[in-house]
């Protein structure tokens, strides 16, 4: 249900969101289906809406550049919300309902205040943040709060808004008052020596951020207010602590004294203390010095023998004690006697102690002298023994390491004989061991030399050449004395003789392999491979294998292997020629594959782009990678041509010409395209139009600035309110003014007249009552009538040449004086100047001929200088060919309309051109199914001098065959355009 106000009518939003969702119905099913009435009620209403929110949100707009943000934030909330209203009111379907009113004549909406909008929306921002410190503001000011509260919150304020806020001067004023409050409490405060008060004012004077400078004299003025303030209360209160002094002395109290001289002194620091005064204190706190002098001297005496009855009980050492008994002698007071007494005791436990000691340390070295005597001996025999064994052990040591196996034998042999208990020494016990396991190893590698020579020896025997090799190699590793050194080399000697005979052999067999390969790899033809690739492949694959069976031979020499080498590269020559041709036959089948596949990513330009260069990238060496490199140098021209396309796509049904708000974003859209490509194919067309339209729209945005100051001219009293009377006996015609009050005197009339162009100046002039005709209208009260009925009647379709029409009217009434009528020409031309396309350069000439004419009393028929220039401006009049400059905009006009027509072109599809199957015609793949009547293929090349749109021919439906073939350089793989055909190939 539609929401209702109290009253009972349906709110405003409401009823506009009612009239948009009737108006984008009407647009989208068409206007004629709706009735006249229903159809103009809709197109008055919506237009009072805009109208309505134009005005509101313009007010806003001025409010709040004014600095008037919170005005303007209430009126646009005022009901209906202006914002609200707005947003209701706009519709994408604005330009479209623009279009249908100017075409069936109804109510044309204005343009709706988008940047008035926006300006709201970012005041509503900034508001948000200090609206807290608004409504605080409020309630301070409601409340009379004091202004040093008000000043602070105004401070806080400011910070967040610009130095063009209208709070400044209100700050300025409260500052002023705060001021004069804080300079009158400061004398009050320093009258009743309120020091609180004083630093409170001088605190707020030194803290708060002052914009004005008035504040510095006053924070001086606070701080001697303070300062004498201070010194007065110091003074005071020194004359009263000194009886609290001198009774402190008297009784005694040193505390209550000493707390009071640190009082007395911090006071003497704020005020200049009397002679009489100070003098009486001095020999107060000269006791109390002493007296203090005397407690600490007391105390540290105390302390002192404290530590030295710790240090007796602790039993510390002898020179600690001395040095704790001097620190407590040092003070010149008595030690008590009992601590005296234990002092001494102390000291001679000390000396019996080290008596003690020294004894005991004499008995001790007599003892260690009768031991090490005996020691001596003892060391002596066991060092001899221990030489012995080092000398044994060492020899023996040599002997082993060396592997003298014989001579360790019979060292160890002598050793048993000599000292049977030497050689049963632990430190003897590794070498013999050593020796032992030494002498099994020997027995050990003759038994391996025996066997493996005869191994050798039966190998050699049966013909096996490698295995009398392998034998000998681990007879000669177990090799050692001389005579098995003769034995291996008798071995081997037969053994080199075997290798010469059997390795002559083998080399005659691998030669023999060796040239049948080469022979064989010599007839393979390379070109079988076109013929039988896969019989090719199969014979270079045995090849190959007996080619790696040789190179797998490594008993020969490497004279007898270099020819396998170039063997090797010819087969892999062969083999690299047969997979380059497997893989160019694939990638030529892939290829093929992937450019069937082209047309299905033609819908968009960057998309058939990306397709074109994958497949180049991916079949770099394929025909048809060939061929689609050529068409990628057209790229750009096809980029621009679809953004040209995308750019007027909304604009193509409009009517010509559109409205002027559709005009002002179609050329906002040109231009945004030829910014981007400016040299697109259709570059210089869009440059015109764009031009044209800037045109239009600057007419309809200074439109209503113009007709208020064409009214007001029109509504001059001199053109719009005089009237005029006729001399029949001399012709002459005389301008009243608007008051004028003809006086009859019998057969006469006196009747006051304009001489000049002053109404205020009149002069009487007195005719026969028989001979004058009159008073009438003036002419130019009756073309100034005329005129706003032309303005009424306005309708933007009049564009751009109503303004020259206008002018025509003026220039054309003869029965207004030449004078005047140049002087409106000389303010309505400028207007057609600017708006009249085609023909400003003549009509600025007019304008600038016009700017010679002279100021002369034109209402007076008898001025002489006047009739003159009445004559060369009728003269000049007589010369402004409207007609032909009419023609000649007219002319431009349909020019660009025509051409709106003929570059406005809408795209319905998008294919590429191919070969039909038998080559020998050319097709239309991918696109839309079934293909729209009338279209026609449109190319875009890019040429030396820039791109360029070809049309080409229609295309059969059937078999989708073009009638013509494409001119060059077109090939397969081409994007085509299918478009509406334009106006001139229509025709």
């Amino acid at each position: 249900m539609q929401a209702v106000t109290p009253s009972g009518s349906v709110s405003s939003l409401e009823r506009a969101r009612e009239l948009v969702r009737r108006i984008e119905h009407a647009v989208q099913t068409g206007a004629r289906r709706l009735p006249e009435e229903e159809l103009a009620a809709l197109a008055r209403g919506y237009a009072e809406l805009c109208t309505l929110v134009c005005e509101r949100l313009q007010r806003c707009q001025q409010f709040a550049l004014a600095g008037l943000v919170s005005e303007a934030i209430a009126l646009c909330e005022c009901a209906p919300d202006g914002l609200e209203l707005l947003a209701a009111l706009d519709t994408p379907s604005f330009g479209s309902w623009c279009a249908i009113c100017t075409e069936y004549g109804l109510a044309v909406p204005p343009a709706l205040p988008l940047e008035a909008a926006e300006l709201l929306h970012h005041a509503y921002a900034e508001h948000q943040q200090i609206a807290p410190l608004l409504d605080a503001q409020r309630q301070l000011a409601l409340g009379r709060a004091p202004l040093r509260r008000r000043l602070a919150l105004l401070r806080r304020l400011l910070a967040r808004v610009s130095q063009s806020d209208p709070w400044y001067p209100v700050l300025e004023e409260y500052e002023q008052a705060r001021l004069q409050q804080i300079a009158h409490a400061l004398q009050q405060a320093e009258a009743a020596n309120d020091l609180e008060t004083l630093r409170q004012l001088a605190d707020e004077l030194g803290a708060e951020p002052w914009q004005d400078r008035l504040h510095a004299p006053l924070a001086e003025q606070a701080r001697q207010a303070i300062q004498r303030v201070s010194a007065a209360r110091a003074g005071a209160e020194l004359q009263a602590l000194l009886p609290a002094l001198e009774r402190a002395c008297a009784a005694g109290d040193l505390d209550a004294a000493l707390a009071l001289r640190s009082r007395w002194d911090e006071l003497a620091g704020q005020t200049a203390v009397p002679a009489e005064l100070a003098a009486r204190a001095r020999s107060r706190f000269a006791w109390a010095e002493q007296a203090a002098a005397a407690r600490e001297q007391q105390r540290r005496f105390e302390q002192a023998c404290e530590a030295l009855r710790m240090g007796i009980e602790n039993a510390a050492p002898r020179a600690d004690l001395e040095e704790l008994y001097r620190e407590a002698s040092s003070s010149g007071l008595a030690l008590p006697a009992a601590l005296e007494q234990s002092y001494r005791q102390q000291l001679e436990r000390h000396a019996r102690l080290r008596h003690r000691e020294r004894r005991r340390r004499a008995i001790a070295a007599l003892l260690a002298l009768g031991l090490l005597a005996a020691s001596a001996i003892w060391l002596t025999q066991l060092l001899l023994r221990r030489h012995s064994l080092q000398r044994v052990r060492q020899e023996l040591a040599a002997a082993l390491g060396q592997d003298r196996l014989e001579e360790a034998s019979a060292l160890w042999q002598a050793l048993v004989k000599r000292d049977p208990d030497l050689a049963v020494e632990p430190e003897l016990a590794p070498l013999r061991a050593r020796l032992e396991q030494a002498q099994q190893a020997e027995t050990a590698r003759r038994q391996r030399f025996e066997e493996a020579c005869e191994q050798a020896r039966q190998a050699l025997a049966g013909g096996q050449v490698p295995q009398a090799a392998g034998a000998l190699e681990r007879a000669r590793a177990s090799t050692r004395t001389p005579l098995e050194h003769q034995r291996l080399a008798a071995l081997a000697q037969q053994l080199a003789l075997a290798a010469q005979r059997q390795q002559a052999e083998q080399q005659a067999a691998f030669a023999a392999a060796l040239r049948s390969l080469q022979d064989e790899v010599a007839a393979l033809d390379p070109a079988a491979t076109e013929r039988d690739m896969a019989g090719f492949a199969h014979r270079l694959a045995a090849l190959e294998r007996r080619h790696a069976e040789l190179a797998a031979r490594t008993d020969l020499e490497a004279a007898a292997r270099a020819g396998l080498e170039p063997i090797r590269l010819r087969l892999a020559q062969l083999r690299e020629a047969c997979e380059q041709l497997q893989r160019r036959r694939e990638a030529e089948r892939a290829a093929r594959l992937a450019w069937r596949l082209l047309p299905a990513a033609a819908d968009r330009v960057e998309r058939y782009l990306e397709a074109l260069r994958a497949l180049c990238e991916r079949y770099p060496d394929t025909e048809p990678a060939g061929v689609l490199l050529q068409v990628l140098a057209h790229a750009e021209a096809w980029r621009a041509a679809e953004a040209w396309f995308d750019a007027v796509a909304p604009w193509a049904a409009l009517p010509a010409p559109p409205p002027a708000g559709a005009a002002r974003e179609c050329a906002e859209a040109l231009h945004a395209y030829l910014e981007r490509h400016p040299g697109g194919p259709w570059a210089e067309q869009a440059r015109t139009i764009a031009a044209y339209y800037d045109r239009l729209a600057a007419i309809a945005a200074r439109r209503f600035e113009r007709f208020a100051a064409v009214r007001e001219l029109l509504n001059l009293p001199l053109i719009a309110s005089t009237r005029v009377i006729i001399d029949r006996a001399s012709g002459k015609r005389y301008l009243l003014p608007p008051d004028a009050r003809p006086v009859e005197f019998g057969d006469f009339v006196s009747v006051p007249v304009l001489r000049t162009t002053d109404l205020r100046r009149s002069e009487r002039v007195r005719l026969p009552k028989a001979q004058i005709e009159g008073p009438h209208p003036s002419p130019q009260a009756e073309l100034a009538l005329q005129l706003h009925r032309v303005l009424d009647a306005y309708r933007p379709a009049q564009e751009p040449t109503f303004w020259l029409r206008f002018a025509q009217q003026i220039a054309g009434a003869e029965q207004v004086d030449p004078v005047l009528r140049a002087a409106l020409l000389a303010r309505i031309l400028p207007y057609a100047a600017e708006d009249t396309w085609g023909a400003e350069r003549q009509i600025a000439e007019w304008v600038a001929a016009l700017a010679q004419r002279q100021v002369v009393d034109w209402p007076d028929p008898d001025d002489v200088e006047a009739e003159f220039e009445r004559r060369r401006m009728q003269s000049a009049l007589s010369g402004l060919d409207f007609a032909g400059a009419l023609a000649r905009a007219r002319a431009a006009q349909q020019q660009v309309l025509e051409l709106v027509e003929s570059s406005f072109v809408r795209v319905l599809g998008r294919g590429v051109l191919m070969r039909a199957p038998d080559r020998t015609a050319w097709t239309l793949a991918g696109g839309p199914d079934p293909l729209p009547a009338g279209a026609r293929l449109l190319a875009v090349v890019q040429e030396q001098q820039g791109p360029r749109a070809v049309w080409l021919g229609a295309v059969a439906a059937e078999g989708r065959r073009l009638q013509t073939p494409p001119p060059p350089p077109l090939t397969e793989g081409w994007l085509l355009f299918l478009c509406a055909a334009p106006v001139e190939q229509q025709r």
